[in-house]
């Protein structure tokens, strides 16, 4: 880290912290049933190294994971001893050995703090940064994969409720599509809970994402649109389509960022020593 000596309103002694990019990193795994993808992002939030790996699904599988991370890392120049923190966001709604197998490893290998969390909440993590602007801070995001889970912004934060499964549980089964197309049935079941949920919470918006087809989620978000007004719904808020590209990788930056801030800032105020002034 480093200082800069400055004039100024403070007394002519006062100090600049600069931190560089390369300070501290963080390491973001997205897990889900067909595959697992592994991303480095720098302090200030640059994508740094990315790549993808076959799917979890066994203890030795995750070592294989944690090792290409370690060789990721090592082929970016990345200071392996700079990784600070790491988020894995888990598609399925239990966590299974194997991801806490991947934690584990993760966590002796690259001696940093590991949190787990569901890819609906970091999706809606992320949703939450671009809708502020518009002023929504209360809003549902609907993940649509193989399940349907859904995850609460409530006042710009993320609800988790007592349990902490908020963003967890599998709401019904995501019938298969066919390119764009969309059941019926599952608009209805769909728009019937969103329904119930927007005037239960006094939700601002409804947004749709997920890794069904693009095309699918825009049927979707039409078709429960159309329903919600066929049954006569006016006070239901609008729904859209998250717009956020890659939004799991960006919502755990976002946290993993965070959470690596804290740590540089506390090293930078309690080990004075560390910091070279310039």
């Amino acid at each position: 880290m480093g200082t800069q000596r400055t004039l100024g309103r403070r007394g002519p002694e006062s100090l600049t912290y600069e931190i560089p990019p390369s300070m501290a990193y963080v390491v973001v795994v997205e897990v889900t049933r067909e595959r697992t993808r592994v991303s480095i992002v720098n302090f200030v939030g640059t994508l740094i190294a990315d790549m993808r790996c076959p799917p979890v699904t066994s203890r030795r599988r995750s070592r294989v994971v944690v090792d290409k991370t370690v060789r990721l890392a090592t082929d970016a120049a990345v200071d392996i001893q700079r990784i600070r923190h790491a988020v894995v966001g888990v598609e399925m709604a239990e966590t299974t050995c194997d991801v806490a197998a991947l934690c584990e490893s993760m966590r002796t290998r690259l001696a940093c703090s590991v949190v787990l969390d569901s890819v609906a909440n970091l999706a809606a993590v992320a949703e939450r940064d671009a809708l502020a602007a518009a002023g929504v801070r209360d809003f549902a995001l609907m993940w649509i994969a193989d399940e349907a889970k859904v995850a609460i912004i409530a006042d710009g934060r993320l609800f988790r409720g007592p349990s902490g499964r908020v963003g967890w549980r599998d709401l019904l089964q995501v019938p298969a599509a066919a390119g764009s197309q969309v059941s019926a049935c599952f608009v209805d079941e769909i728009a019937t809970y969103a329904v119930t949920l927007a005037r239960t919470l006094d939700l601002d918006r409804i947004v749709l994402a997920g890794t069904v087809p693009e095309g699918a989620v825009a049927a979707l978000a039409q078709g429960l649109q159309d329903r919600i007004a066929a049954i006569g719904a006016l006070d239901i808020p609008p729904v859209s389509v998250q717009t956020t590209p890659n939004p799991v990788l960006a919502g755990a930056s976002c946290v993993g960022l965070a959470a690596v801030r804290e740590l540089v800032l506390y090293d930078a105020l309690n080990n004075p020593n560390t910091a070279v002034e310039r």
